[in-house]
């Protein structure tokens, strides 16, 4: 892979990111933060359901702190 640049900033080889419909909107070295930019520009009062899909070589742990930040960032979704 070569680094490349992209509407949510640069992306360099290892780095993780989030596509909508819009694009690439999230561009992180971390998998957790990237999910979380993602899912910031995806949600809005009108969604009601969030699946997570872990792929193979998925960190529980990672899962966990995105489930956490949901919740947090969004209670209303308990």
């Amino acid at each position: 892979m070569r680094d490349t640049v992209t509407d949510a900033g640069e992306v360099h080889e290892g780095d993780f990111i989030g596509i909508s419909r819009d694009g690439v909107v999230a561009v992180s070295d971390n998998i957790v933060v990237c999910t979380r930019l993602l899912l910031s520009r995806l949600l809005n009062s009108t969604h009601e359901l969030v699946t997570l899909i872990e792929g193979d070589g998925a960190r529980v742990a990672d899962t966990r702190r995105i489930e956490e930040w949901l919740t947090e960032e969004y209670p209303r979704w308990r």
